[in-house]
């Protein structure tokens, strides 16, 4: 019901502007706080037309993952919204602890557990914080698969709500060798930015299944 919801709303975006929209949110890591800032600025910039920030489809890798779903949460209009709700949720995190020090220190996390952190304080976090989400838009997230190293793309497709996008979001901050592989999804998991920093495909791939040639996709990365 949800994925044809979206490609409704992906035919009347085309009939009303002729576009499809593309935000891709790297990895940034630690610094993917500084992404809500830059998407406050462009849904405050008085040189933009509000269609111009109005994104079909959005991308995310490592935190740009977390940021993506903030944004995906929203209807399209809704964009200075998501923006306030993504500031909130970093300050949020800044103020929370986000891991824990294994029983043992870093020594059993180096060798005995994956990682030289519990990340398990990360996983209570998001799931405190990523209550009763509706995917409005299309999502991709990418993850990679530690028994292959492939890197694997969940969209709204296959992760709607519920503890499948928490598991998602949580493989997502999984990084190599700072935490343990996040053990979800039927498998072992570290995040995407192992393989790819940014995806920019997923997002383009989407406007085309909606129709769009390519000359119709717009683009945007933070």
């Amino acid at each position: 019901k949800s994925t044809l919801a979206l490609l409704a709303s992906a035919v009347a975006a085309r009939t009303a502007d002729d576009k499809c929209r593309v935000l891709a949110l790297s990895s940034g890591d630690e610094d993917a706080a500084y992404q809500a800032g830059a998407l406050k600025g462009i849904v405050t910039s008085d040189k933009l037309a509000p269609e111009d920030y109005q994104y079909d489809s959005v991308t995310g890798v490592s935190g740009g993952a977390l940021n993506a779903v903030l944004l995906a949460n929203h209807t399209k209009g809704e964009e200075p919204a998501a923006a306030d709700r993504m500031e909130k949720f970093w300050v949020d995190a800044s103020n929370s602890k986000l891991y824990k020090n294994w029983l043992g220190g870093i020594a059993r996390g180096l060798f005995f557990e994956g990682g030289l952190y519990n990340s398990a304080p990360l996983e209570d976090f998001l799931k405190k914080e990523f209550i009763d989400v509706n995917i409005k838009r299309s999502l991709d997230l990418g993850i990679v698969d530690v028994l292959d190293g492939d890197y694997k793309d969940f969209s709204d497709k296959n992760i709607t709500q519920g503890g499948n996008l928490i598991d998602a979001m949580y493989a997502s901050m999984s990084f190599a060798g700072f935490f343990p592989p996040a053990e979800v999804l039927g498998s072992s998991w570290f995040d995407g930015s192992a393989v790819w920093d940014l995806d920019i495909f997923s997002g383009v791939n989407r406007c085309k299944e909606a129709g769009f040639a390519e000359s119709d996709i717009i683009v945007d990365v933070i």
